[in-house]
């Protein structure tokens, strides 16, 4: 994706978020060359519902996150929230399911509480089901542990193990 295209994208941000800026060069240059391999039609759709659900800007990592989730199938925990039991996956279903079902969601005197134990289970489960299908090329039995947070992966077996970054 070419540096104008990106910036359209870029200023999308700066546009939204008022704590956001835009106009700084260093950083539209290190945004641009970080997330200039995604594809641009999948990153502009990643960023407007960025920001029609998010109250903070996001991060690098957060964009490219979102944009692999998508390639992958997954939707994300803020996603599935909002979607119908019907329209959800699997993970969506059993996050659902977690925090007590239709009912609880619709007569819970603390919505906040239900709302936010559905993104921590549904953001449980979806690493799980990461962790079941590998991660970056590493095969699933192989797959011990994985912190997003770090972008490490441990692997390894009973005899020995590894950190990849």
């Amino acid at each position: 994706m070419d540096k104008l295209r990106f910036a359209k994208i870029y200023k999308v941000l700066g546009s939204s978020y008022e704590w956001f800026d835009a106009n700084d060069s260093f950083k539209l240059k290190l945004w641009h060359e970080a997330l200039s391999g995604l594809d641009e039609e999948l990153l502009t759709t990643v960023v407007l519902e960025w920001i029609k659900t998010e109250t903070k800007p996001p991060t690098i990592a957060d964009l490219i996150e979102r944009t692999v989730q998508k390639v992958n199938g997954f939707v994300s925990a803020e996603e599935s929230w909002m979607q119908s039991y019907d329209e959800k996956d699997e993970i969506g279903k059993s996050a659902h399911w977690f925090v007590g079902g239709q009912w609880a969601i619709d007569h819970s005197t603390s919505p906040e509480i239900i709302r936010s134990q559905y993104l921590k289970a549904y953001n449980s489960f979806l690493y799980d089901e990461k962790k079941k299908q590998g991660v970056d090329g590493i095969p699933p039995e192989k797959v011990i542990g994985y912190r997003k947070s770090e972008g490490l992966v441990r692997i390894g077996d009973t005899k020995g193990l590894g950190i990849v970054e």
